[in-house]
């Protein structure tokens, strides 16, 4: 009676596991931050589910992709269990190794982009990229490595300049307490930013206060600046008359001064222009003037 209690047990836990949805195992490329959560479901989904070690290195072979493929090829030409054991080990030598892994996580950490003011999506998924590599380095036991004060520092320097600033203030109230701030709380502090930047009320505040570009169109300051010089030689003759300000901010407007340099001469009709005619500048500064504005 016992034993048939036990059989119908398994036989119900086998019907339940029948009815979960069929398990995905990635890919393996070669990345060393992938390699536990990929061996970890192979062995979840393909090995504890088949006895033929045959069977085992045909589907490690399918799952996986470049280099690491070629590893696995090349353990297929031994025997069945010889092989799957061979081609895990070699899989685990080169890409499982903890100090690889924590490697990989320290130079994706420095080398991230920087994070920009006020960009919601950027800060959080920095934050869970940190979360994991926080997760990933207490499984593998070497956090000592992201608590290193260089490291921290170039962590740090991923964020916007205000964050930043919050972040000192932090970690000095963290070494009044006796300690200094380590990996853990910089993770803690950037997720609780990221949260706050996410907020779907406050998250995203725009500014209310008008933007000034402090620029000013190309054209319309090289038409001004042309309008504003005129005519050289209309401006020297009455410079004398008009106010600095005059002379810069109002273009001549007469006639004979917009033909300052065109031919014939207004004044004695030679095949010059009036600007380069000696007989208007022999004349009196009085005369000139009178010329210009008649």
């Amino acid at each position: 009676m016992q034993r048939q209690n036990v059989i119908t047990e398994l036989l119900v836990k086998q019907q339940q596991l029948s009815q979960l949805p069929t398990k995905d195992i990635p890919v393996f490329k070669g990345d060393a931050l992938q390699y536990k959560s990929f061996i970890r479901a192979f062995e979840h989904a393909i090995d504890q589910k088949t006895d033929s070690d045959q069977d085992k290195l045909y589907f490690l072979e399918q799952f996986t992709a470049g280099e690491p493929q070629e590893l696995v090829r090349s353990c297929t030409h031994m025997t069945p269990s010889r092989g799957y054991r061979e081609a895990k080990q070699l899989l685990q030598r080169h890409y499982g190794d903890e100090l690889r892994i924590a490697s990989a996580y320290i130079d994706k950490a420095l080398k991230w982009q920087q994070v920009k003011s006020e960009d919601g999506k950027a800060l959080s998924a920095y934050a869970m990229f940190l979360i994991g590599c926080l997760n990933t380095m207490k499984d593998i036991e070497y956090l000592d490595e992201m608590d290193n004060p260089t490291n921290l520092r170039t962590v740090v320097s991923k964020l916007p300049y205000k964050m930043r600033e919050r972040w000192r203030v932090v970690a000095y109230d963290i070494k009044e307490r006796g300690r200094r701030a380590k990996f853990a709380d910089l993770v803690k502090y950037i997720d609780r930013q990221a949260k706050i930047a996410s907020d779907p009320l406050f998250g995203n505040i725009p500014d209310s206060r008008p933007t000034t570009t402090g620029k000013v169109d190309q054209k319309e300051k090289y038409s001004a600046r042309k309008e504003i010089r005129g005519s050289s030689f209309a401006t020297n003759v009455s410079a004398e008359n008009k106010s600095p300000q005059e002379t810069y901010a109002k273009p001549a407007t007469s006639n004979k001064a917009v033909s300052a340099f065109e031919k014939p001469c207004l004044y004695c009709q030679q095949s010059h222009t009036l600007a380069s005619c000696s007989k208007i500048k022999a004349q009196a500064h009085k005369d000139r003037v009178d010329f210009l504005k008649s």
